[in-house]
């Protein structure tokens, strides 16, 4: 006999919105606005008797935005203030004004960036035009196509690190130039990598003064912060070999200085020195038990 969909009992409800969509927790908000009893849902949606799926209205999320037209594609938000999705073939901001047409793609995905009290957003994804746009959202900024490297034919994944844009395609990393994601081409001030041991690049995030590149079954931890010219070695790479890998950038979330990924059944804990596995949580403050360490960098990199 079959068990029905159910839920460990949290008592706490968030305020924030969580989607899973094969895994993961969506990006409605930025991970500062992650609550911890959200790492129970996290963990419900690993069990293997159907577990269940939890939705929620956040704060600032609009209502009914989608009534009337066209299928709303992807939700947003750039920084912690600026909401947008994509309806249609449109961008549009919080308050449904069009920001730009013609936006096609299959799948969709943003990066945040500030340069000085300058904010911007660079919208890609798979069959999307990287666009760079200008915040706030407004019709009278005109966006910006982002050029790709020579070699390269889209960005599958991208972050923010050390006033740089990092991007990814297959195996291969990308360093734009510095606070200059427009340019990835300069032969000074930008570079390109294969990272070793390495297949697939499924996830970026910059986490604890380094850029952590997730591949399908491992961790590589890149050290550094210039591009030198003429030198391979100005970032270091160090791969964990760990068998702990990542499915997507989507199921990626930092809070409260810890970093949390869905892999297998499992959700993993990253402290900057330490992998656990979430066992369970059992209380709303915070996760209080806790499965094994499974790794301890050794290394004073």
């Amino acid at each position: 006999m079959q068990k029905l969909p159910y839920l460990n009992n949290v008592n706490y409800k968030s305020n924030n919105q969580i989607n899973y969509l094969a895994g993961g927790i969506s990006n409605i908000y930025p991970p500062e606005n992650i609550q911890d009893d959200e790492v129970q849902d996290m963990y419900n949606m690993c069990l293997d008797n159907y577990p269940a799926i939890r939705t929620r209205i956040g704060r600032t999320m609009l209502q009914n935005p989608g009534l009337k037209g066209e299928t709303i594609k992807y939700f947003g938000v750039a920084g912690v203030k600026y909401l947008f999705y994509i309806q249609g073939d449109k961008l549009k901001d919080m308050d449904g004004t069009v920001i730009a047409e013609q936006i096609t793609g299959t799948k969709f995905n943003h990066v945040y960036y500030a340069d000085g009290n300058q904010e911007y957003m660079i919208l890609y994804g798979e069959g999307v035009t990287p666009t760079r746009h200008k915040l706030p959202l407004s019709p009278l900024n005109t966006p910006e196509i982002v050029p790709l490297p020579s070699d390269c034919d889209k960005f599958e994944h991208m972050c923010y690190h050390k006033n740089r844009m990092m991007a990814s395609n297959g195996n291969m990393l990308y360093f734009s130039a510095l606070q200059n994601p427009m340019d990835w081409s300069s032969t000074e001030d930008s570079r390109e990598d294969r990272v070793e041991n390495c297949n697939q690049i499924t996830g970026l995030v910059s986490f604890d003064d380094k850029l952590i590149v997730f591949s399908e079954k491992n961790m590589h931890l890149y050290y550094g912060s210039n591009v030198i010219a003429g030198e391979t070695n100005s970032y270091t790479c160090v791969t964990l070999d760990n068998n702990i890998g990542c499915y997507d950038q989507c199921t990626i979330k930092v809070h409260n200085s810890y970093l949390y990924w869905l892999y297998g059944r499992s959700v993993y804990e990253y402290d900057g020195s330490t992998i656990r596995t979430i066992d369970r949580a059992e209380s709303n403050n915070g996760m209080t038990r806790w499965s094994k360490t499974i790794f301890r960098r050794n290394n004073n990199k």
